[in-house]
Protein backbone atom coordinates (compact mmCIF):
# COMPACT_ATOMS: atom_id res chain seq x y z
CA UNK A 1 0.00 0.00 0.00
CA UNK A 2 1.52 3.11 -0.84
CA UNK A 3 2.16 5.78 2.26
CA UNK A 4 -0.12 8.43 2.61
CA UNK A 5 2.41 11.37 3.36
CA UNK A 6 4.03 10.78 0.22
CA UNK A 7 1.66 12.42 -0.95
CA UNK A 8 0.79 15.42 0.81
CA UNK A 9 2.12 18.73 -0.37
CA UNK A 10 2.16 21.54 2.39
CA UNK A 11 0.22 18.80 5.06
CA UNK A 12 -2.51 18.98 2.36
CA UNK A 13 -3.14 16.56 -0.41
CA UNK A 14 -3.11 18.31 -3.87
CA UNK A 15 -5.90 16.83 -5.78
CA UNK A 16 -8.31 17.49 -8.63
CA UNK A 17 -11.33 15.31 -9.22
CA UNK A 18 -11.20 12.70 -11.74
CA UNK A 19 -14.11 10.64 -12.83
CA UNK A 20 -16.32 8.50 -10.47
CA UNK A 21 -15.40 4.55 -10.14
CA UNK A 22 -17.89 2.04 -8.92
CA UNK A 23 -20.39 5.07 -7.80
CA UNK A 24 -17.78 6.87 -5.42
CA UNK A 25 -15.77 10.41 -6.91
CA UNK A 26 -12.35 9.02 -7.69
CA UNK A 27 -9.62 11.75 -7.03
CA UNK A 28 -6.16 12.51 -8.47
CA UNK A 29 -2.85 13.88 -6.82
CA UNK A 30 -1.38 16.81 -9.09
CA UNK A 31 1.70 15.96 -7.83
CA UNK A 32 2.57 12.82 -9.15
CA UNK A 33 -0.71 11.58 -10.94
CA UNK A 34 -1.92 8.56 -8.22
CA UNK A 35 -5.65 7.92 -8.78
CA UNK A 36 -7.88 7.15 -5.45
CA UNK A 37 -10.82 7.00 -4.05
CA UNK A 38 -11.68 9.66 -1.43
CA UNK A 39 -12.16 8.28 2.51
CA UNK A 40 -14.55 7.06 3.89
CA UNK A 41 -17.72 9.73 4.33
CA UNK A 42 -21.03 9.71 6.70
CA UNK A 43 -21.35 9.52 10.51
CA UNK A 44 -20.12 7.00 13.11
CA UNK A 45 -22.33 4.75 13.77
CA UNK A 46 -23.28 5.83 17.35
CA UNK A 47 -24.95 9.41 16.14
CA UNK A 48 -27.38 7.34 13.63
CA UNK A 49 -28.02 5.16 16.21
CA UNK A 50 -28.76 7.98 18.57
CA UNK A 51 -30.91 9.68 15.50
CA UNK A 52 -33.15 6.46 15.01
CA UNK A 53 -33.67 6.48 18.79
CA UNK A 54 -35.15 10.10 18.82
CA UNK A 55 -37.84 8.89 15.37
CA UNK A 56 -38.73 5.90 17.57
CA UNK A 57 -39.40 8.65 20.34
CA UNK A 58 -41.82 9.97 17.97
CA UNK A 59 -39.29 13.11 17.34
CA UNK A 60 -39.94 14.24 13.24
CA UNK A 61 -36.86 14.34 11.14
CA UNK A 62 -36.39 17.99 10.84
CA UNK A 63 -36.68 18.11 14.92
CA UNK A 64 -34.15 15.30 14.99
CA UNK A 65 -32.29 17.69 12.14
CA UNK A 66 -31.70 20.88 14.43
CA UNK A 67 -31.26 18.28 17.73
CA UNK A 68 -28.15 16.79 16.12
CA UNK A 69 -26.90 19.34 13.72
CA UNK A 70 -27.24 16.39 10.76
CA UNK A 71 -29.12 16.68 7.61
CA UNK A 72 -32.95 15.72 7.79
CA UNK A 73 -32.51 13.40 4.47
CA UNK A 74 -29.65 11.50 6.09
CA UNK A 75 -32.08 10.69 9.16
CA UNK A 76 -34.90 9.66 6.78
CA UNK A 77 -32.28 7.16 4.83
CA UNK A 78 -30.92 6.21 7.97
CA UNK A 79 -35.00 5.39 9.54
CA UNK A 80 -35.00 3.51 6.04
CA UNK A 81 -32.16 0.97 6.39
CA UNK A 82 -33.30 0.39 10.21
CA UNK A 83 -36.45 -0.88 9.27
CA UNK A 84 -35.23 -2.84 6.01
CA UNK A 85 -32.56 -4.55 9.03
CA UNK A 86 -35.43 -5.01 11.72
CA UNK A 87 -38.34 -6.44 9.79
CA UNK A 88 -38.53 -9.57 11.72
CA UNK A 89 -38.11 -8.57 15.40
CA UNK A 90 -39.67 -11.18 17.96
CA UNK A 91 -43.20 -9.98 19.01
CA UNK A 92 -44.50 -9.81 22.47
CA UNK A 93 -47.74 -10.04 23.75
CA UNK A 94 -48.95 -6.50 25.68
CA UNK A 95 -51.62 -5.41 26.81
CA UNK A 96 -51.69 -1.33 25.87
CA UNK A 97 -54.30 1.51 26.55
CA UNK A 98 -53.97 3.91 23.57
CA UNK A 99 -51.91 2.47 20.42
CA UNK A 100 -51.38 5.77 17.91
CA UNK A 101 -51.44 4.66 14.42
CA UNK A 102 -49.73 6.59 11.68
CA UNK A 103 -47.88 6.48 8.19
CA UNK A 104 -45.19 8.97 6.77
CA UNK A 105 -43.85 8.99 2.80
CA UNK A 106 -40.25 8.12 3.76
CA UNK A 107 -39.19 8.37 -0.41
CA UNK A 108 -40.14 10.26 -3.35
CA UNK A 109 -41.05 6.77 -5.21
CA UNK A 110 -44.22 6.78 -2.85
CA UNK A 111 -42.83 4.01 0.07
CA UNK A 112 -44.78 4.57 2.85
CA UNK A 113 -43.67 3.70 6.80
CA UNK A 114 -46.86 2.83 8.37
CA UNK A 115 -45.72 2.58 12.64
CA UNK A 116 -47.96 1.61 16.03
CA UNK A 117 -46.53 3.56 18.91
CA UNK A 118 -47.71 2.77 22.75
CA UNK A 119 -48.84 6.34 23.38
CA UNK A 120 -47.75 6.00 27.33
CA UNK A 121 -44.55 4.66 26.84
CA UNK A 122 -43.47 6.23 23.44
CA UNK A 123 -42.59 3.01 22.00
CA UNK A 124 -42.49 1.60 18.86
CA UNK A 125 -44.43 -1.59 18.61
CA UNK A 126 -45.24 -2.39 15.02
CA UNK A 127 -44.39 -1.07 11.21
CA UNK A 128 -44.88 -1.88 7.90
CA UNK A 129 -42.94 -0.28 4.78
CA UNK A 130 -45.53 -0.25 1.68
CA UNK A 131 -47.97 1.50 0.21
CA UNK A 132 -50.49 4.20 1.09
CA UNK A 133 -53.44 1.45 0.35
CA UNK A 134 -55.71 -0.07 2.87
CA UNK A 135 -53.83 -3.33 2.12
CA UNK A 136 -50.95 -1.95 3.89
CA UNK A 137 -53.10 -0.94 6.84
CA UNK A 138 -54.16 -4.51 6.89
CA UNK A 139 -50.65 -5.49 7.00
CA UNK A 140 -49.78 -3.09 9.86
CA UNK A 141 -53.11 -4.50 11.59
CA UNK A 142 -51.04 -7.66 11.26
CA UNK A 143 -48.22 -6.79 12.60
CA UNK A 144 -49.54 -5.21 15.48
CA UNK A 145 -52.05 -8.59 16.14
CA UNK A 146 -50.25 -9.27 19.23
CA UNK A 147 -51.09 -6.21 21.03
CA UNK A 148 -54.18 -5.88 23.33
CA UNK A 149 -55.30 -2.19 23.02
CA UNK A 150 -58.16 -0.75 24.60
CA UNK A 151 -57.92 2.28 21.96
CA UNK A 152 -56.63 2.92 18.90
CA UNK A 153 -55.85 6.60 17.64
CA UNK A 154 -55.25 8.16 14.46
CA UNK A 155 -54.09 11.40 12.83
CA UNK A 156 -57.54 12.37 12.66
CA UNK A 157 -60.06 9.68 14.40
CA UNK A 158 -60.05 7.79 17.48
CA UNK A 159 -61.32 3.94 16.40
Amino acid sequence: MIEEKKYLKFGKREKVKNGFMKGKQRYKCKCCGYNYIGSKNGYPDHIKLKAIKYYLEGNGFRRIERLMRVSHVSVINWVKQFIFKFKNIPKQHEKVDVLELDEICVSLKKIWLWTAVNRKTKRLVGFHVGDRSSKSFENLCKNISHIDARFYATAIFSL
